[in-house]
């Protein structure tokens, strides 16, 4: 009966003294928040800097572009 008290102080005392793990909070995503559009041929979303302008449309691609003039 001695040991498992002495048993249950010892695991209660490690428990309480020992160091806090603390979890890191997560990074966020430095693509979020990003203007997205979409292409008006095949439907694939890209940013502003990536995509190519032809008049009031928006295209993923020159290859987009040339297939939506055919």
């Amino acid at each position: 009966m001695r040991l498992l008290f002495l048993l249950a102080i010892v695991v209660g005392l490690f428990l309480w003294l020992r160091p806090k793990v603390k979890v890191a909070p997560p990074k966020s995503d430095p693509n979020t928040g990003l203007d997205m559009l979409e292409c008006t041929h095949c439907k694939t979303y890209v940013t502003p800097e990536e995509a190519v302008y032809a008049g009031d449309r928006v295209y993923c691609s020159r290859a987009c572009l040339k297939e939506s003039a055919c």
